[in-house]
């Protein structure tokens, strides 16, 4: 039996590859900014690596228990808790940032 293409599969295919692709984009920005605040921010150029550090060392942390939570109520109120827990970091690093 001939194999036949369910419609929009490449559809799917394109969005998979562009979402991956924006998605291993973020970690070098992540270390990248972060090691630039960190130099604006550290008292000593020693510890200018220290927020990259901790945002690794932080989806480390957290990973357990949002599997946890997600396996319980779903992914939804899973991706909503860590959607309001970037908001609140994003917030808190952009009043953390001096004002030029």
């Amino acid at each position: 039996m001939p194999h036949t293409q369910q419609p929009g599969v490449n559809i799917n295919f394109v969005g998979l590859i562009a979402a991956n692709t924006i998605l291993g984009s973020v970690m070098p920005m992540l270390i990248i900014l972060g090691g630039l605040a960190g130099v604006l921010l550290a008292p000593h150029p020693a510890l200018a690596t220290l927020p990259p550090s901790v945002q690794t060392f932080a989806g480390l942390v957290v990973t357990g228990p949002f599997l946890l939570l997600m396996g319980r109520y779903g992914r939804r109120v899973g991706f909503l808790v860590g959607g309001l827990a970037a908001i609140a970091g994003g917030r808190a690093g952009n009043r953390g940032m001096p004002k030029g």
